[in-house]
């Protein structure tokens, strides 16, 4: 027998209370498909969140030995952890009664649930989006500094801006993290304070344009003057892994596109843009790390060039008037300067890494 036409949008499921059966109310199956599709995708996105996440945090221990007491490895690594937090208390959200299908559809509560406990774990999901974006403007405020580093007049001014700019960013998220709290917690009607998240996202994506145009301006900088020194030029699949881990105009796009988007509840696009953010930052801070480094070699060898002396000797005398104070043997070039002692081991591979430069 064959089974009539019908429209599965249209079909209703009614409500009825077993105790007394009373009919409370009916409500679309659309809208509960609807509800479960966004909750499934939620759980598979915040469960990628917390594997890349791990695995990010595991490889910066095992590549990052020697930095891992820096302020920028430090504000990766807290942002990472911070995500992992976030995603995890999300999960508790899911598997609570604020994010059951009886809340979505009927707007009730298990009468069984601890309300006050629900609120609390919602209220502490809220803090910790916070500290991950406050974590993101660090480190992106660190990396900035650092590319820099050897640009003393630059440096001060794109500081500055990114200070501002942060400050912004900040004041907008800790706006919407209370008004999140207040909604939760009180009876007060914050409807009007809706644009404080649209505020916050905002904000958020133009910083990060900001922050990784800097970046992407420094590195074709940083080409010309390899180019100038005769150095090795960077090769096209370098050029390539620099500019995805340091564009985070994509994230931005994706945040913007997601207030574009029909079903604005499901912060999908917001979600993946947020985790790119956070694992490009150990990428693009090796980057980063690697560029002050080399700034600084090679504007030193740019004074040496520009010099009379040659670069071959005036890096010997440099080396040599740096082991001079601690060294028993004596300089030939200059044999009237007395030599003392020579170093400690320690001292020698701090001296071997500062490059024959002074530590900033």
């Amino acid at each position: 027998m064959e089974q009539p036409f019908f429209n599965p949008d249209t079909l209703l499921a009614t409500i009825t209370s077993p105790e007394n059966e009373a009919i409370l109310g009916e409500i679309p199956l659309a809208a509960l498909e609807q509800v479960f599709q966004n909750r499934l995708r939620s759980a598979i996105l915040f469960g990628v969140r917390i594997g890349a996440a791990v695995l990010t945090l595991i490889a910066m221990h095992l590549v990052s030995k020697k930095s891992r007491t820096k302020l920028l490895f430090l504000a990766n690594q807290m942002s990472i952890i911070f995500l992992i937090v976030h995603a995890a208390l999300y999960f508790r959200f899911l598997l609570g009664p604020f994010g059951s299908i009886l809340l979505m559809s009927t707007g009730l509560i298990d009468p069984h649930a601890d309300e006050t406990n629900e609120n609390n774990v919602s209220v502490a999901t809220n803090i910790f989006v916070l500290l991950m974006i406050l974590s993101v403007q660090l480190s992106l405020a660190v990396q900035t500094r650092s590319v820099f580093h050897a640009w003393l007049k630059s440096r001060i001014y794109v500081t500055i801006g990114l200070i501002f700019i942060s400050l912004v960013v900040t004041t907008f998220w800790i706006t919407h993290t209370i008004v999140s709290c207040f909604v939760l917690t009180t009876d007060r009607d914050m409807t009007f304070m809706g644009w404080t998240r649209l505020a916050s996202d905002v904000s958020f994506a133009t910083s990060i344009s900001l922050a990784s145009l800097v970046l992407l301006a420094k590195l074709v900088a940083a080409i010309r003057v390899r180019k100038t020194l005769g150095k090795k030029p960077l090769g096209y699949t370098k050029v390539l892994v620099i500019m995805s881990t340091q564009s985070l105009v994509v994230p931005s796009i994706l945040i913007i596109i997601n207030y574009a988007l029909p079903q604005k509840d499901s912060w999908i696009l917001s979600g993946v843009a947020y985790l790119i953010v956070v694992l490009s930052l150990p990428l693009s801070s090796i980057w980063a790390t690697t560029v002050n480094d080399d700034e600084m070699q090679s504007n030193y060898l740019m004074s040496a060039l520009n010099s009379d002396v040659q670069p071959e000797k005036k890096i010997k005398t440099m080396f040599l008037s740096r082991l001079r104070p601690f060294s028993t043997f004596t300089n030939r070039d200059d044999e009237s300067i007395p030599s003392p002692a020579m170093p400690s081991p320690e001292s020698d591979v701090t001296f071997m890494n500062g490059s024959f430069l002074e530590k900033s």
